[in-house]
């Protein structure tokens, strides 16, 4: 993720300067300086916190990873793009929230798909249908993400045979059993990306429903909305077929998203309304850019202050109780069977 989507993004956008990398693989760091014209490598974090002066941090690590790295760079109130999901557990994530908070340091964390040109489009003409009512209630938001290639084609990354050295791993939640929690580290950084999607669309939900075959979760929002996310009930080996679908009273809204590495290339939007007389369906043309790029873009805004970031720390936390209280439930059935769940 750190080259074939943030390096790549911050170095072709023309006012970013990518002006240091830390690494602690001497050999993987030279070669990729050397691919993205970084002149300096430190071996860690601290290092680079020391002898550099950013304006912001981009910091992408596995997700048990950031409890021991972003704490030092949010005290020293760098603004941060982090991937998601925010931790591996609802403390861990609380202490990185209040970090930041404290020390008023943004922290931006990667959900891009709040970032692809079709879905910034459609949560506007969402927000304006649930504001005036054009097209009756909102009734359902249903995503459906079945396992797929993400990589939508792209060259692969340098790699070396070097390891990385060994660093503590934040704890999974201690509610959970043995079982249980493997698969908790399976589901939380895949579908937490869906989890935090149908909260954009729909608002604040609580889970109401885990199908047991561990395929469907069911969600309802404060104001009656139903939210559905279908888990691999197939999957693809050749391509990406994410799909979101947004129903009203007489008018439908669905994106297909393209693999999440995917470049200069958005979602694909489909809009139909029934205004009694006569149904329209429209399909915008939108721009040739990736929700990546597109996100990268938005996290230098928020840096600057021009706008918002897209989602931040506190916001993220609830995704990771979302995706405890399901596997919750999945665990509460009687004589549950983990070996069969997709994700698993």
């Amino acid at each position: 993720m750190g080259q074939l989507a943030h390096l790549w993004n911050y170095h072709h956008i023309d006012d970013c300067n990518v002006v240091s990398l830390a690494e602690p693989r001497h050999r993987l760091a030279a070669q990729v300086a050397r691919r993205f014209d970084i002149d300096t490598v430190y071996q860690d974090h601290e290092e680079l916190l020391t002898g550099s002066n950013p304006d912001a941090v981009v910091a992408i690590l596995d997700y048990p990873y950031y409890r021991h790295v972003l704490p030092d760079i949010l005290r020293e109130g760098i603004p941060v793009f982090r991937e998601k999901p925010l931790a591996r557990s609802i403390s861990a994530g609380e202490e990185l929230v209040s970090i930041g908070n404290k020390h008023d340091t943004l922290q931006m964390v990667g959900y891009h798909k709040r970032s692809d040109p079709a879905m910034e489009y459609a949560k506007e003409l969402i927000d304006e249908w649930q504001d005036t009512g054009a097209y009756g209630e909102l009734n359902l938001v249903r995503i459906t993400i079945p396992p797929g290639d993400g990589r939508g084609g792209i060259h692969r990354p340098i790699e070396t045979d070097e390891s990385p050295p060994e660093q503590p791993a934040d704890s999974l939640p201690e509610s959970l059993d043995e079982d249980a929690k493997d698969v908790f580290d399976s589901f939380l950084p895949y579908y937490c990306h869906q989890i935090n999607l149908l909260r954009w669309v729909m608002g604040e939900y609580e889970l109401t429903f885990a199908d047991p075959t561990g395929t469907i979760m069911v969600t309802e929002s404060t104001d009656g909305t139903c939210g559905v996310i279908e888990m691999g009930p197939y999957s693809s080996s050749t391509d990406w077929q994410e799909t979101l679908f947004v129903a009203f009273d007489d008018a439908y809204i669905q994106v297909d998203f393209p693999a999440p590495l995917s470049r200069q290339q958005s979602g694909d939007l489909e809009i139909w309304t029934d205004g009694g007389d006569e149904s329209r369906r429209v399909q915008p043309t939108l721009p040739n850019t990736s929700a990546m790029y597109r996100q990268a873009e938005n996290f230098l805004a928020a840096v600057r202050g021009d706008r918002p970031a897209p989602c931040e720390a506190a916001e993220a936390l609830e995704d990771i109780r979302i995706a405890q209280e399901y596997i919750n439930q999945l665990q509460s059935h009687d004589d549950f069977d983990w070996v069969h769940l997709p994700f698993g």
